[in-house]
Parts: structure tokens; sequence; C-alpha cells
């Protein structure tokens, strides 16, 4: 008699992009790191350890380990006590600029505005 084990799959839900992937999928340590990175905002721009754990939720030898791993990346550095963010960071978001359909539409009109009222408009 063969028997069918039936293996319930678990699923994943993220809230904010409202994407779901199966556990199995998920790279729990791609996560972490993620969210170290997300600690990081126009009102943080220095963590340290206990900082870094309470935004995230890790402890703080995890927190300790992941800020320890995107310093030696290149993403972080520290000053002995804080971590802040390095430019490497901005790879991702010249990565994404670089292929984004808007910044390539609003160039010419960006480009206009310059032209129609002499004040300078940054380039996207």
């Amino acid at each position: 008699m063969d028997k069918k084990i039936e293996k319930e799959e678990k699923i994943l839900h993220n809230s904010s992009n409202k994407k779901t992937i199966r556990h199995e999928d998920f790279v729990a340590g791609i996560g972490k790191g993620m969210a170290i990175l997300d600690s990081f905002g126009t009102d943080r721009h220095r963590l340290n350890i206990t900082m870094a754990a309470e935004k995230t939720g890790m402890t703080r030898a995890a927190a300790r380990r992941h800020l320890l791993t995107l310093e030696y990346l290149g993403y972080l550095e520290s000053d002995g006590h804080y971590f802040y963010l390095t430019p490497k960071i901005l790879k991702f978001s010249g990565s994404y600029l670089g292929g984004a359909h808007l910044p390539k539409i609003s160039q010419p009109l960006l480009n206009l505005l310059t032209t129609q009222t002499s004040e300078v408009v940054p380039h996207v």
C-alpha cells in the first residue's frame, strides 16, 4: 500500500509589497542583512549594535554579525562604536536608475524646463 505524504507548504507574506514566497525559498540571512540596511534612514545615519538589534528585532549577537559582515563587504563603515553606510550602497540605486523608465521619460522634460526657465534642473 502506497501512502501519499502531503507536505503542507508554508507561505510567507510580505504586507508591504503584497508578495509571497515559499518558506523553503526564503533566505533568512539576506532578509536579516537587508533589515539592517533598512534600519538606516534620514533620521538615523549611524547605528550601534544595540540600536540595530532593536530596530530589526534581532539579538545583539545576530545584529553584530550582520553589521560586521556588511562592513567586511564594504556597505558599512565603523568608527569602533557606530556603523554608517558607505557610498558602495549607491550601486543599488544606480542600477535601478539606469534601468528605470521614469528617469528616461522625465529627463527630456527637465531639459525643456531648464531651457524655458533658465533655471538649472538636475539630471536624473
